[in-house]
């Protein structure tokens, strides 16, 4: 392995994760709202997937080497795209979390409908 991909981390706090929940149950009333909101979630569900789909394949790789069998695969090329994919996921949940509280927190009028079970993470 040895080598840096040079991917800059991106943070995601609890928050910012309940706030990206709350995206995918809110209805904003203005088109263009509801536009970028249904925009930002389908890149957020998009990187989920894709993040899941890293993970799944370097967990595949990377059994082996735990059962102590000889491997010869690099896990370079894995480790990369699971770095990638974290990085994606990452800024796909704080752009969904910022259309959320770019609403008000959903309070504006007319902007947000979010059920109140959607939401027990915020609620502590």
């Amino acid at each position: 392995m040895g080598h840096d991909t040079d991917q800059p981390g991106v943070a995601v706090s609890a928050a910012s994760i309940a706030n990206a929940l709350a995206t995918l149950c809110c209805r904003f009333g203005a088109p263009e709202e509801e536009a970028t909101r249904r925009g930002r979630v389908r890149a957020l569900l998009h990187s989920s997937r894709a993040f899941a789909q890293a993970l799944d394949q370097f967990t595949r790789h990377a059994a082996p080497r735990v059962r102590g069998e000889h491997c010869t695969s690099n896990m370079q090329p894995d480790t990369d795209a699971l770095v990638q994919a974290l990085s994606d996921w990452s800024m796909s949940v704080n752009a969904s979390a910022e259309v959320y509280r770019e609403s008000d927190g959903g309070t504006r009028a007319n902007s947000a409908r979010v059920a109140d079970d959607a939401l027990p993470a915020m609620k502590s």
